[in-house]
């Protein structure tokens, strides 16, 4: 068994990338003056933070994709996981549902939601056909630390902030409030706050923290899901 998920390691990969443009930011200001007065060391370590908030993103939907392999490969019992996840499953049909009163379109989209899900809803004990990864995640792209917990909640584990803060102890606050310094800070840099910035020593404060974070998370989710016999790692 591996020590970390192919979602974990994929996202080790991706932010290399980060520490390039860390690295490019430094060189730009040891080579032309104080880096906040630098523009293209500025410009380097704002994009820096938009691409380490996607890479937070990018590696909670790779870990629920490996989940939602798992789940089926290892037959995983339904009442182990969480309602939560067959509503996901659903949502869109569901929404449509919701949107209309006419009783020929509502009674149209049941049968739609029968035909094309009758293995999510099924009495089965467990799903026999690939769950839909693009549906479950949906609706998921603010990767603040309280919209990841009620994502990973939708497969039914719901001691992820306890067991998270047992694993990093002293470090439990400080990588979950940065976290959300990230996604705050990524968001003033996407809406034009030409003051979000960071200095190159600090954007690699916030990779070091937010790595830290994402592979506790790993560790958790994936001792969780070990014990439902799902491995993930």
């Amino acid at each position: 068994m591996s020590r970390y998920t192919e979602a974990y390691s994929g996202f080790v990969t991706g932010v290399k990338e980060v520490r390039i443009l860390v690295r490019l930011a430094r060189a730009e200001g040891r080579a032309k003056g104080p880096l906040e007065n630098v523009p293209a060391a500025r410009a380097l370590c704002r994009a820096a933070i938009v691409l380490l908030s996607s890479r937070i993103e990018g590696y909670v939907e790779d870990l629920a994709e490996v989940i939602s392999f798992r789940v089926v490969d290892r037959q995983v019992s339904k009442q182990s996981l969480s309602p939560r996840l067959l509503y996901y499953c659903s949502k869109d049909i569901i929404d449509h549902i919701r949107e209309t009163k006419d009783p020929d379109r509502v009674a149209e989209k049941i049968a739609t939601l029968f035909r094309r899900d009758q293995d999510v809803w099924s009495d089965g004990e467990s799903f026999s056909e690939e769950l839909p990864f693009e549906r479950i995640v949906s609706g998921f792209s603010t990767p603040r630390f309280e919209e990841i917990r009620k994502f990973i909640a939708r497969f039914g584990y719901e001691d992820y902030r306890k067991d998270l803060a047992g694993e990093l102890r002293a470090d439990y606050l400080p990588c979950v409030n940065m976290v959300d310094n990230v996604v705050e800070q990524r968001n003033k840099i996407a809406h034009g706050n030409v003051g979000a910035s960071a200095t190159a020593a600090d954007v690699r404060s916030m990779l070091e923290l937010v790595q830290v974070f994402c592979r506790a998370t790993d560790v958790v989710v994936g001792n969780w899901f070990r014990g439902l016999g799902c491995p993930i790692r």
